[in-house]
């Protein structure tokens, strides 16, 4: 293969004669004879000479990586496949050129929106732990942890008892419930610089290392009764807040209960009174004597008599608001002797024959 000759070899000759002995100079004659074609269709897609370059540099890379090829080898020019990697080593370099862009332009617009809430962050800061307070124990303790303590998802898992899983979906809903609460106060953040700031800024201020030490000693000295006046104050306020904070769900329940029941006595006591049942039975027949019967030459009977017709008036009266509808209060039976005065009668025929004369006395 030393001995080809590259000023009339084909393409596919030089190509074997790299492929089988490795000669620099059979493909650097197979380069020169098609550079001047790969590098201007490649400046017609890339639009720049130093990309053209590279992409150049690429397709005959491409070649090399394809010496092997019998295919090649019987083929009398390269210049089709040369131009066809050409376009695909361009489209490609387009591709990553898009995405390097987008990249950048993503890159730009996050330091535009950090720039911006690093200049909100004075603002921010102030309200940050108090509306950070006020979230659900379960979206707030892993923001803390993470962001605050500055530990990984992990150990914030471990110390939730939850998976790695449920710890990034519990980081991710605080912060959009902080970011929201935030809104409320005039703070609008998106959700991204949010989290940029809460790693970058919440925890960049560095402590003393004298401080754990100091710490310790203040405690010792508040078990001893030797603590400031002033540590004593912080500390008793601190407890009492607490306090406060763990019982304020139980005595909201207290407070809710206690007015539902102070409702429903009010209620109770505002019922009108229930009306008494209508008695619609007919009074009983009572006969009452008169005491003026028991004086001497009053008869008796006759004013037992009188109760008694007094008592069936009543009787008729109260039957008028009984009857039904149309119904007519006169009763025929109720006005007849026999049927309402049989003894009255009966006295009446006593009576009559105690004034007839004796039949003796009539004969004499």
């Amino acid at each position: 293969m030393n001995d080809i000759d590259f000023a009339t070899a084909t393409d596919g000759a030089m190509l074997a004669a790299f492929a089988g002995d490795g000669s620099e100079a059979a493909f650097a004659a197979l380069v020169g004879r098609h550079q001047t074609m790969v590098y201007n269709a490649c400046v017609r897609n890339l639009r720049q000479s130093a990309d053209a370059e590279d992409a150049s540099q690429a397709v005959f890379l491409a070649l090399s990586h394809k010496a092997s090829d019998a295919g090649l080898h019987a083929r009398a020019t390269l210049a089709g496949w040369l131009h066809e990697a050409s376009w695909h080593v361009c489209a490609r370099m387009r591709e990553a050129a898009e995405v390097r862009k987008k990249r950048e332009r993503e890159a730009a617009a996050m330091h535009e929106q950090l720039a911006a809430s690093a200049a909100q962050w004075s603002s921010v800061a102030p309200l940050l732990d108090g509306e950070l307070k006020e979230l659900p124990e379960k979206y707030r303790m892993p923001i803390i942890l993470h962001y605050l303590e500055q530990r990984s998802v992990e150990e914030t898992a471990g110390l939730m008892h939850c998976s790695t899983d449920a710890a990034k979906q519990r980081l991710c809903r605080g912060r959009d419930m902080l970011k929201h609460c935030l809104a409320r106060r005039g703070m609008a953040l998106p959700a991204v610089a949010l989290a940029a700031l809460l790693a970058k800024e919440a925890a960049a201020q560095s402590v003393a290392p004298t401080f754990a030490s100091g710490a310790a000693k203040m405690a010792a000295s508040q078990l001893s009764g030797h603590a400031t006046i002033l540590a004593k104050a912080a500390a008793e306020a601190t407890t009492r807040a607490l306090l406060i904070r763990r019982m304020r769900l139980p005595l909201s329940l207290l407070g809710a209960v206690a007015g539902l029941a102070f409702a429903a006595l009010l209620g109770w006591r505002m019922m009108p009174a229930s009306p008494a049942p209508l008695n619609n039975k007919a009074p009983e027949t009572v006969v009452k004597v008169d005491k003026a019967a028991e004086l001497p030459g009053v008869d008796k009977q006759e004013v037992a008599q009188q109760a008694r017709d007094n008592n069936q008036d009543l009787q008729l009266g109260q039957s008028a608001f009984d009857r039904p509808v149309g119904q007519s209060a006169f009763d025929p039976a109720r006005y007849s002797n026999a049927a309402v005065r049989p003894d009255r009668v009966q006295k009446l025929k006593e009576e009559k024959k105690e004034e007839a004369p004796f039949p003796e006395e009539n004969k004499q």
